[in-house]
């Protein structure tokens, strides 16, 4: 992991020097800030949205247990979770 950091490192450092001398470090930082801001809207255009899935479980002693669901994972909510530990059975 660090040697691909250091990769990177790297490799920007030699074109943000070029850039540097030849526009200077505000241009540096414009160009900067139009490449990422055309990188994000390239993403917000190309990346479908997420479609939430609730379902819900049968958790014991709690009743139903509401269970967000995102892709792969799973998320309890705030409330969801203070009402089970609430109601869990003691001893």
């Amino acid at each position: 992991m660090v040697m691909l950091g250091a990769l990177g490192a790297v490799t920007a450092t030699a074109p943000s020097e070029w850039l540097l001398a030849w526009i200077g470090w505000r241009g540096l930082f414009e160009w900067l800030a139009m490449a990422t801001a055309v990188a994000a809207g390239i993403v917000y255009l190309l990346v479908p949205e997420a479609r939430l899935r609730s379902t819900f479980y049968k958790a014991v002693g709690a009743g139903d247990l509401r269970v967000r669901k995102y892709g792969k994972r799973t998320f309890v909510t705030t409330e969801e979770l203070k009402r089970f530990v609430e109601n869990m059975p003691s001893g």
